[in-house]
């Protein structure tokens, strides 16, 4: 192998490092949008139910 093609294949493997890491990170923010807005829905609930008095 020559340096050069050493160099290719290192660059995309970088590419696709990056690339895998966005997604990655991508699909942690939409878990933790969904669990933030989950315990805002359930706390919603609760100041609901605290101030109602029986719930629904």
């Amino acid at each position: 192998m020559t340096g050069e093609t050493i160099c290719v294949i290192g660059l995309r493997y970088e590419n696709i490092r990056k690339l895998a890491w966005r997604l990655i990170e991508k699909k942690i923010n939409e878990n933790i949008r969904k669990l933030a807005w989950r315990l805002r829905q359930e706390r919603r609930e609760g100041n609901r139910a605290d101030r109602a008095g029986p719930v629904r």
